[in-house]
């Protein structure tokens, strides 16, 4: 999925994406994190289409459409 990603060399590996992720949540709402999980997207939809616990999904500019995708295929 990076192929087409604008500077895909500039992406951080997903370890230290998650911690970054992690780090801004346990700055504006720590609670958060005691319930909910982090997880890589592998394919377009994610977890969020087989998840039935998946309540919200968090998007970029340039994921926008992804997000989306996502929601007209749950509603």
């Amino acid at each position: 999925m990076l192929q087409r990603k604008t500077l895909p060399e500039l992406i951080q590996p997903m370890d230290a994406r998650i911690a970054s992720v992690r780090d801004f949540i346990h700055d504006i709402k720590p609670r958060i994190l005691q319930s909910d999980s982090i997880v890589p997207i592998t394919d377009p939809y994610g977890p969020s289409v087989v998840d039935p616990d998946m309540r919200c999904i968090v998007v970029s500019e340039e994921t926008k459409k992804g997000g989306d995708a996502v929601n007209s295929f749950l509603l």
